[in-house]
């Protein structure tokens, strides 16, 4: 297996992902999970910035 076939499959695996519909239990439950991402990585972001800062 050579190096690019597996850079080429990771590459396209997010965009696979986001086509398949969630069941309906997780319907409801998608935005509240992508908040809670974002709020994260705002999170990480102001933490590194404090980190550094010292």
């Amino acid at each position: 297996m050579s190096d690019s076939s597996w850079v080429e499959k990771l590459k396209a695996w997010p965009s696979d992902v986001s086509h398949v519909p969630l069941p309906a239990t997780q319907q409801w439950w998608r935005p509240f999970h992508e908040a809670a991402q974002e709020q994260h990585l705002q999170k990480t972001y102001k933490d590194l910035r404090e980190y550094f800062r010292q």
